[in-house]
């Protein structure tokens, strides 16, 4: 039989009324002699024992509850994670900077030789290549991380052929394409990655392709485009990507945002783009809508810092940047608001603030000045 709370507690009070009233007839007849009061005693007690046993029962029961209920709580809801801050993306040029009194004996470059995400100033002068890394606002002082002069048969680039995320020196030599890594504080001793001359009849680049992290070496020539594609230890054989040319210059830089540099002809009727597949070029699309010129130069870097490479044109009344949306380029807007920007010996985009966004550098006759992208 089950008895419930509110009636355990009415019995066990009965009870306990019982006792005390047996406890008073026991006291006012105890003339009735020994045998009759000690049944009254052992009766008094033993109801004082039920009475007991009850409150008891009643207490473990009570707790026993209690502990099922919190065992079977419902955990807490895990904390929700803070929303990560919306992308900050650049959307103009500021005032130019003097980053730099140094310049440059022989040519200039900048890439990101130190590993930290911030393009350096690399002077190729005659004693070898100085290098001035970037702080985030000046290229304060520089090293000499060859000891010697260096010099190209044809063409030298800086990008990262080995993968481990800082840019190489590459010579493109008469007896083939020597190779200069980076350790980060200098430039290890030449290896050459052909093994044997190459040639490019348009022009020659190096940027990452296949999507591995390495820089491949492009040859442009009069019958397509060819891609040797670095092992991170060499190139390999040249491999045609594209039967197409190019009407006023090709490009190689990554517009869809997926990782792999894509091919760009700049032609009569507009920007031309030919995605990577990771193996070779894809069919074209107008990604222009129409012709587009530049005065001073052209350009492909991610000014905005959406990780998709931008068309820039270098203008006499500014600076124009026409963003990629990963499948055609928007109107051009002028980022410099219509201000002229010249360099004296050269222009140069680069990430030398490490936002994410390209920087405008000009190379001029007293020094490196920097427009950065905000």
């Amino acid at each position: 039989m089950v008895i419930g709370r509110m009636h355990r507690g009415i019995l066990a009070a009965a009870l306990i009324g019982t006792l005390i009233f047996s406890g008073c007839v026991t006291i006012g007849t105890s003339d009735k002699g020994n045998s009759g009061e000690m049944e009254s005693t052992q009766m008094a007690f033993e109801m004082t024992k039920m009475a007991f046993e009850m409150q008891v029962n009643e207490a473990t029961s009570e707790a026993q509850q209690a502990n099922a209920v919190n065992a079977t709580a419902v955990p807490a809801a895990p904390a929700k994670a803070e929303a990560a801050p919306a992308l900050s993306l650049a959307s103009s040029y500021g005032q130019a900077q003097k980053w730099s009194d140094g310049v440059c004996q022989i040519a200039c470059f900048f890439a990101d030789v130190t590993g930290d995400g911030l393009a350096d100033f690399i002077a190729q002068d005659n004693d070898g290549l100085n290098v001035l890394p970037s702080t985030g606002s000046g290229f304060p002082q520089y090293t000499n991380w060859t000891g010697q002069k260096v010099t190209c048969d044809n063409n030298c680039y800086f990008a990262d052929v080995t993968g481990d995320g800082l840019a190489d020196f590459i010579a493109h030599d008469v007896g083939g394409v020597f190779v200069l890594p980076s350790t980060g504080i200098g430039f290890g001793p030449a290896g050459n990655w052909t093994g044997a001359p190459v040639g490019c009849d348009n022009g020659c680049s190096l940027k990452d392709v296949t999507g591995d992290g390495k820089a491949d070496f492009i040859a442009s020539d009069d019958d397509g485009v060819y891609v040797l594609p670095s092992t991170g230890a060499a190139f390999g054989a040249a491999q045609k990507w594209s039967d197409g040319v190019c009407q006023q210059g090709c490009f190689y830089a990554d517009v869809t945002g997926d990782g792999l540099a894509d091919f760009i002809a700049h032609d009569n009727d507009g920007l031309n783009v030919l995605p990577s597949t990771g193996s070779s070029f894809g069919p074209y699309s107008n990604w222009s809508g129409g012709p587009v010129a530049c005065d001073e130069g052209c350009f492909f870097a991610d000014a905005d810092g959406d990780g998709k490479a931008d068309f820039i044109a270098q203008d006499m009344e500014g600076i124009y940047v026409l963003l990629s949306n990963g499948s055609s380029f928007g109107a051009p807007a002028n980022w410099t608001n219509g201000t002229t920007v010249l360099c004296d010996l050269g222009c140069f985009l680069g990430d030398v603030t490490g936002n994410g966004a390209a920087d405008f550098i000009a190379q001029d006759d007293d020094g490196i000045w920097v427009v950065p992208a905000q």
